[in-house]
């Protein structure tokens, strides 16, 4: 998305629909509900005041009964990435997947309490 100069503002487990075709194997991955996202021209761009769903905001974007604050959309969904790798890893380990350690290693950059460490997820991957 962020290639495509959008930042969702939304990212969670319910605006992912994993899709498969009869008879294959491939798996199709679609986000969806972009109702709050806005189109970024790149890290800098920043929006101001609180977005997205409770457990899944970055903490610099704060809370919804809290003073408005700017922050960077793209750092913004970068952590909210984060934290929805590491939410497959722990379903994974629950599930007894010995690698679902890895999804939660894989998350932590992108959960970097400072927004400017958080890296690109391509550099995560």
């Amino acid at each position: 998305m962020h290639e495509h100069k959008i930042a969702h503002l939304d990212l969670k487990p319910n605006n992912v629909v994993v899709t498969s075709q009869k008879g294959s194997s491939t798996r199709l991955l679609s986000i969806i509900d972009f109702g709050i996202s806005v189109f970024v021209e790149g890290v800098e761009t920043e929006v101001e005041g609180y977005r997205g769903t409770p457990c899944w905001v970055a903490p610099e974007v704060g809370s919804e009964d809290g003073p408005r604050r700017r922050y960077s959309v793209i750092l913004a969904d970068r952590w909210a990435c984060g934290q929805m790798i590491e939410h497959l890893g722990e379903y994974l380990i629950n599930w007894g997947v010995s690698w679902g350690e890895d999804f939660r290693t894989l998350s932590r950059p992108l959960l970097k309490v400072n927004p400017v460490a958080r890296p690109p997820l391509m550099e995560v991957l």
